[in-house]
């Protein structure tokens, strides 16, 4: 190896994770670059026409009108998109993936700030991870579907929750909330982390609350009633008569789809396991970063388990976060598990992209085993505020700071000296 390729060489290995990132983020492009002249079922039937009726109202007060099923800072959004000269499609595209690239980000940020010693290296396979898999790139570029920005607000909601900053915590919340209704399945993990860390103020949830109604200030400035504009998420919660659209859960196994007679039921039944999980969870007092990721991870899979009239996209979020808390690697098989969510919601979102036969029960029983098994995981934690490679690393940082102010004492014994010597000679 000549010099040149030596310095190269060490130039590139000193700074590889750096390359790492680098080149996650273009391939990652390059993948969802590929997927853009892809018109999508709900870019042709839904957002297209959206646009076109936003744009066919001066400035903004298409908002104003009773447009479209998303929350108002989205449709402000298709809004501002239907007056520019570029294309559509891709405009709707790119926003969302600029939101894939922040979520991974966040994603990297949370591993790298709870993982120890192997926190750098964690970090980059987090962003890799939820950059690359089929969920992530497939909503955004082929889709045209927008998961990844309430996404992104959960998951910095969850980064601030293991901080315990909680006023950032619950603002990221609200903004996450004021894009996707599925930011709720987030809400129950902040509830039990109220009653556990008994640090969080109930106030906090003043910051959620104002950052909503903050995002809907715009519909209502543009001649939107009260009513329409604060019901938009409760219009939606009527709009599908199905007990399960496509998700491998509890109502792919059950027979029939009566969403009159199993509605109740069913959210009787998530409320119930919330809560016993809940309770348990606040009396083994839990509080490491570790047992909140798992709980966020067990919480979205459940809700979107048992809740009905569950889209296949709900699953999204519950793949991003099986790919963060198996980051932590606390078992060899978790990564196993979080291949096995991203799998199982993938394989159900075929029957919907490409009309492919799918075999919903086996995914139901395996979603279930999945469940299973980060219940037992999360009920029989012990709390490790610090992992171990984290605390060597704080024992090794600590030991050349006890040389230090024993030397300086020392110093200070000989500077103390130091007179009487000259003075004895």
């Amino acid at each position: 190896m000549t010099k040149a390729e030596k310095k190269v060489v060490g130039f590139v290995s000193r700074h590889i994770l750096i390359f790492g990132f680098v080149a996650v983020s273009v391939f990652a492009f390059m993948i969802r670059y590929s997927f853009f002249p892809q018109r999508s079922a709900d870019w042709q039937i839904y957002l297209s026409k959206w646009i076109t009726d936003l744009g066919s109202h001066p400035g903004l007060s298409g908002i104003g009108e009773n447009i479209g099923e998303y929350n108002v800072p989205y449709m402000l959004f298709l809004n501002i998109a239907a007056r520019t000269p570029f294309e559509d499609l891709y405009e709707v595209k790119l926003f969302s993936i600029v939101f894939d690239y922040l979520l991974a980000g966040a994603a990297a940020m949370l591993v790298y700030r709870n993982s120890g010693a192997k926190g750098a290296g964690m970090s980059l396979a987090a962003y890799a991870a939820v950059l690359m898999t089929p969920v992530a790139f497939i909503d955004s570029a082929w889709w045209s579907q927008c998961d990844s920005i309430y996404s992104f607000g959960v998951v910095l909601s969850l980064y601030y929750l293991t901080k315990e900053k909680y006023g950032w915590c619950w603002f990221w919340f609200g903004i996450a909330f004021s894009f996707k209704l599925q930011a709720v399945f987030f809400l129950p993990v902040l509830v039990i982390c109220y009653f556990a860390s008994r640090k969080m103020s109930i106030l906090n949830v003043l910051i959620a609350i104002g950052t909503f109604v903050f995002l809907l200030v715009p519909a209502l400035i543009a001649g939107r009633g009260l009513k329409d504009t604060f019901g938009i998420y409760v219009a939606q919660t009527g709009l599908y008569g199905q007990l399960t659209l496509n998700t491998p859960n509890l109502y792919s196994i059950l027979p029939g789809d009566s969403i009159d007679m199993f509605q109740p039921a069913a959210v009787y039944l998530t409320a119930g396991v919330l809560g016993a999980a809940a309770c348990l969870f606040i009396k083994r007092g839990l509080h490491s970063a570790y047992s909140y990721i798992t709980l966020a991870f067990w919480t979205v899979t459940v809700c979107t388990y048992l809740l009905p009239s569950m889209h296949e996209r709900y699953t999204y979020l519950s793949c991003i976060l099986s790919i963060i808390w198996a980051a932590f690697g606390r078992k060899r098989y978790d990564v196993l598990i979080a291949g096995t969510v991203n799998v199982v919601s993938i394989r159900s979102w075929m029957a919907y992209m490409f009309q492919q036969e799918v075999n919903f029960v086996l995914l139901a029983f395996v979603t279930l085993a999945v469940i299973i098994i980060v219940s037992t995981r999360l009920f029989t934690l012990r709390d490790e505020p610090i992992p171990a490679e984290e605390a060597a690393e704080e024992k090794t940082e600590e030991a050349p700071a006890e040389e230090k102010k024993t030397k300086k004492k020392s110093d200070k014994k000989t500077e103390e000296k130091t007179p009487e010597t000259v003075k004895a000679g």
